[in-house]
């Protein structure tokens, strides 16, 4: 999935997710019974929450601990709508966005605050037909901090050990598919 749907009614399994990032929906100990019964080398779309918002260079050190993929970082926790959510391998202007192996989410960020701060006072009402404000996105981009992300490369046995770090609230599994390409 290249883009996220805008606004709260999207209705897909990953927008439902985001929105509900900072609920008491599916907690930890519901999490682990999903992930317990689905197999585990199925690829998953999912949704990881953390217990406390990490800064960057904590989620750049815990992506790496289990080698997982933060394809777009949700940078507030708003329970029932769309949280503001980044990310992807494109920049705000549709350039190709300069991606480092070991620094996705620092170019992540880096392009978020850049594209917030080109925005003027002027652009907030047509940031409210998105279900955004300008001070949100100020607030977000200003404060850099990881509520959650999302992760489309993650086998379900990884999400298994995921979920037992302390440092994660849930994981919502979005979708799961088979790799046909896996051996």
């Amino acid at each position: 999935m290249r883009r996220l749907p805008l606004g709260n009614y999207a209705g897909t399994t990953l927008s439902r997710a985001l929105m509900n990032v900072g609920t008491t929906l599916q907690r930890k100990e519901d999490s682990r019974k999903v992930l317990a019964r689905i197999p585990e080398g199925l690829s998953a779309l999912a949704v990881v929450e953390f217990a406390r918002p990490l800064t960057t260079d904590e989620l750049v050190a815990f992506t790496a601990t289990y080698k997982s993929y933060a394809d777009k970082v949700v940078f507030e926790r708003r329970p029932g709508s769309m949280p503001i959510t980044w990310g992807g391998e494109t920049t705000w202007d549709r350039a190709p966005m300069p991606r480092e192996p070991d620094e996705p989410i620092m170019s992540d960020l880096a392009n978020f605050r850049r594209w917030v701060g080109i925005l003027k006072d002027y652009d907030d009402d047509n940031l409210h037909d998105f279900d955004l404000s300008l001070a949100r996105l100020r607030k977000a981009a200003n404060d850099g901090l990881a509520y959650a992300y999302v992760d489309s490369l993650a086998t379900i046995g990884e999400l298994r050990k995921i979920i037992e770090d302390p440092l994660v609230r849930t994981v919502r599994v979005a979708d799961v598919t088979y790799d046909l390409e896996r051996p």
